[in-house]
């Protein structure tokens, strides 16, 4: 018997969930290549300045570790409706952590 019993709504808000984030996740990819990688670019006018190399490639590890922490808050929320959808269907949310090989 599921944890607590699935309705439309529950499976509608795990939809809109979804769906939410993978419009996210466009809307991040049209960002770095539309605004942020011409902006890196524009950073660079004189490729021997070794000043100006530095100051892109920090700006390129900020916009990277940026994305990288989006990405894992983005990985857990989609562990945790995967989660959710399992206990709805009365299956062990530890038996999908142990398939996802994650300890929470």
């Amino acid at each position: 018997m599921p944890a607590i019993e699935p309705n439309n709504i529950d499976l509608e808000s795990m939809e809109a969930i979804t769906a939410a984030i993978a419009n996210e996740l466009k809307g991040l990819a049209w960002l770095f290549c539309n605004v942020l990688k011409p902006s890196l670019e524009q950073t660079l006018t004189n490729p021997d300045d070794i000043n100006q190399i530095k100051k892109q490639i920090s700006l390129l590890k900020s916009i990277l570790c940026g994305y990288t922490v989006k990405e894992k808050a983005i990985a857990d929320i989609i562990k945790a409706v995967a989660k959710k959808e399992a206990a709805d269907l009365g299956i062990s949310p530890f038996d999908v952590c142990k398939c996802l090989e994650c300890k929470k």
